[in-house]
């Protein structure tokens, strides 16, 4: 069976993709996530149901981010270590 990958993914995709139209995307699917917060706070009622779909929302942000780092030339993988070390690095900091 195939594991659709982000590589994969980024290879199957249609032409015309370029990493400026794919920011657009990415700042789209995170306001997705902000945007169930909205909803949740309109209607309450519903919270359960926004809720749910704030992790599949992250997946799409988080699979754009990674296929932009394609687009780029970079390793999906490189780029999130790096985030996560630098990220590391600061929290040190303050720490101190």
């Amino acid at each position: 069976m195939i594991q659709p990958t982000s590589r994969f993914l980024h290879t199957i995709e249609k032409d015309g993709m370029t990493p400026e139209l794919r920011t657009l995307i990415i700042q789209k699917e995170v306001a997705q996530i902000g945007y169930r917060f909205v909803r949740l706070h309109r209607t309450p009622q519903d919270a359960a149901a926004y809720l749910a779909d704030i992790p599949l929302e992250i997946g799409h942000a988080i699979l754009q981010l990674e296929m932009l780092a394609l687009d780029l030339g970079y390793s999906p993988e490189n780029c999130i270590e790096l985030g996560r070390q630098s990220t590391w690095d600061r929290f040190k900091e303050f720490w101190q």
